[in-house]
């Protein structure tokens, strides 16, 4: 055995282990960015409130939600935009606080073809731009029933 094998071997093993999926969380990331309309969005799993720090983007009408740490470049939830209503917004309570981004709102939204609701978290201003791009759907239905 060479002097120069184990060193480079483990030099190879440290850049396939470490260095690897930190650059393909950087690439991800700016492939994501580059598609345009990305923003900081946190996603509550389960009826547990634990939450998945994640990001959100627009495409056409569609919500896209991929989660922060992940390796695909397929969302892990889709929203159609003329399915999906707004529910409520409120404060995060004291133990989602600490899994949350500071000055993050806790958004429902309802998806009315499986029937289910999906709770978000974002920072006020994201919000605005998503209750926009709600409102922005074709006509045909009241897009926000909790603020009549």
């Amino acid at each position: 055995m060479n002097e120069w094998e184990l060193p480079v071997e483990i030099a190879l093993a440290v850049f396939v282990i470490v260095v690897l999926p930190l650059v393909w969380l950087f690439v991800r990331r700016r492939w994501l960015t580059g598609r345009g309309g990305l923003f900081d969005c946190s996603l509550a799993r389960g009826q547990s409130h634990r939450w998945a720090l994640g990001l959100a983007r627009y495409e056409a009408n569609t919500l896209q939600w991929y989660p922060a740490l992940g390796v695909s470049l397929r969302p892990a939830l889709t929203l159609d935009r003329t399915e999906t209503t707004f529910e409520s917004q409120r404060e995060p309570d004291v133990s989602e606080a600490i899994q949350l981004f500071s000055h993050d709102v806790v958004v429902t939204l309802r998806s009315t073809r499986p029937d289910q609701s999906h709770q978000l978290a974002m920072t006020p201003a994201s919000l605005m731009g998503l209750l926009s791009w709600l409102e922005a759907a074709p006509p045909g239905g009241l897009r926000y029933p909790g603020l009549e």
